[in-house]
């Protein structure tokens, strides 16, 4: 076997060692055979060695070493390389791997993990590792480390310790860390990757601090925090900071946080002040109809009967459900005109309350087969004219920076829709199809996705990520927007639609140039 092992073929040396866990060599034995592998040039061979580790079924110091030796945080991607494979990835994959094998071993792990010899390890090796204990002796491993300060309470330890800290004697002893602001800022950044519900405990203590601290920066901070953790048992603190303030004063967060609240005197009190702008007032009213239908509706027909700020009304209905809904029954009670709603705007009632807002099926539907026989026949026609005259790629290249914004162009742009190139052959009109008529070339997993939070409002982009958690959506020029699990009503792929607008309006030479460039790529 020691030869095997060693041969220079790595398919060879891979099967050789799965071969181990059949075979099951005694431990000294096994230690000599793997140890030299985990340094191996082929990444198949150390990923094999990994997963015999773990199936061979024991284990001893030096095998649970091999092991913390590949235990290494995850490293993340961006939206600008979120589909690359390589490095990253193996190593990730790699750590994995590792993470599994030690959770086979928790009573050889823990030992190991009090001998000298591990101490002479990296921390992140150390603090990874010690993630893949019980809970118990996980929890007690990381406060002890935390309290002698030789690891910190940063995203990685609070997302390992997150599921202990309702353990009152894990948060008495960490009390001084739980009620910093870094501790609520940090909380955030780890929201990601935990349940909403998981630090409402922990937290508490630190958010009424900052939301008491007359200081407005903490105040925003605490408000955030219960928010995007949902922190119910603090309404009624948020409650009182929001009667101290006026009206006028309210930012977006605050009205965000509004959504929490079921004080009807304040909400009114708030759609009634003419002195906020007609935004603040307009949400205000939302969250009243999502209370009491009624009587919001009272409010907004009200906010509507101002000619000077019906249009910045209407902007707000129309992208929250509760607004779509009243703007369904204005317009079927003749309240509202047809022409008060674009054909963009009923099409996304139509997509949105489905079944609710048939009334303007035949209207899309007729809108749309218009549109893409107009389109149609522009493309057909700019494809001919291309083959005649060509265009400027110079000039197209110029424009195409536009498209940067989501896609990929060589190692420049923002890796949300599918890179751009090997166009050289692609017939125009194919190319002017996915310019002209985006909804009828998109890529499966490319189309609009819609999130539909329970306070009506309405988040669309690209689906980034999902989880048990949350959802994370990406916006043009790869910023990211994450909504908890517990802020979404549902969510959705928008059938057949693409993220990407319609470029139809684009004059005949710009389009002809566009083409150009892109089929230099």
């Amino acid at each position: 076997m020691q030869t095997v092992v060693k041969d220079g073929d790595a398919d060879l040396r891979r099967e050789a060692v799965r071969s181990l866990v059949t075979f099951q060599p005694p431990l000294e034995e096994l230690v000599a055979l793997l140890s030299p592998l985990t340094q191996d040039e082929h990444y198949m061979v150390k990923e094999e060695v990994l997963r015999t580790l773990k199936n061979v079924g024991y284990a001893n110091n030096e095998t649970i070493e091999m092991l913390v030796r590949f235990a290494k945080p995850q490293q993340k991607k961006g939206a600008e390389n979120i589909h690359r494979f390589g490095d990253t990835y193996e190593e990730n994959f790699q750590s994995f791997l590792a993470f599994m094998a030690l959770e086979q071993y928790p009573t050889e792990l823990l030992a190991y993990l009090e001998t000298p010899t591990a101490k002479k390890l990296p921390e992140e090796n150390l603090n990874e590792a010690t993630k893949r204990l019980p809970k118990s002796a996980r929890a007690q491993r990381i406060v002890t480390a935390i309290q002698n300060g030789s690891i910190a309470l940063d995203v990685n330890t609070l997302i390992s310790l997150a599921p202990s800290l309702n353990d009152h004697k894990i948060r008495q002893a960490l009390q001084s860390e739980l009620s910093t602001k870094k501790f609520v800022t940090t909380a955030l950044e780890a929201l990601p990757e935990l349940s909403a519900s998981s630090l409402h405990l922990a937290l508490t203590p630190a958010i009424k601090t900052l939301l008491t601290s007359g200081d407005e920066a903490d105040q925003q901070l605490a408000i955030q925090a219960i928010v995007s953790y949902q922190h119910r048992r603090l309404v009624p603190a948020l409650v009182e900071h929001l009667r101290e303030q006026a009206p006028e004063d309210l930012t977006s967060l605050e009205l965000q946080a509004l959504n929490l609240v079921a004080d009807q005197d304040l909400i009114v009190k708030i759609i009634r002040d003419s002195e906020a702008s007609i935004t603040a007032r307009t949400k205000a009213a939302l969250r009243l109809t999502a209370i009491d239908k009624t009587r919001g509706y009272q409010e907004l027909q009200l906010l509507l009967a101002d000619a000077n700020s019906k249009n910045s009304v209407l902007a707000v209905l129309k992208s929250n459900t509760y607004g779509m809904h009243y703007l369904l029954q204005a317009y079927t009670s003749k309240q509202l005109t047809s022409d008060q709603l674009t054909i963009h705007d009923k099409s996304k009632l139509l997509s949105t309350l489905s079944k609710y807002a048939q009334v303007f099926s035949k209207e899309v539907v007729r809108h749309n087969a218009e549109e893409k026989k107009v389109s149609s026949q522009k493309i057909h026609h700019i494809a001919a004219s291309f083959d005649e005259k060509g265009g400027n790629a110079n000039h197209g290249k110029l424009f195409s920076a536009t498209c940067l914004a989501c896609h990929q162009i060589g190692d420049q742009g923002v890796n949300l829709a599918p890179a751009l190139g090997g166009y050289k052959d692609r017939d125009p009109e194919h190319l002017l199809t996915a310019i002209i008529q985006p909804n009828a070339a998109i890529e499966k997993g490319y189309e609009l996705y819609r999130v539909i939070q329970k306070d009506g409002s309405i988040t669309e982009g690209f689906l980034f990520n999902k989880s048990n958690y949350g959802t994370t959506i990406a916006m043009a020029g790869g910023g990211t927007v994450y909504l908890p699990k517990e802020l979404i009503q549902r969510e959705f792929f928008v059938s057949r639609q693409s993220n990407m607008p319609s470029f139809a309006s684009l004059p005949e030479q710009q389009l002809r140039d566009l083409l150009a460039y892109l089929k230099t790529l």
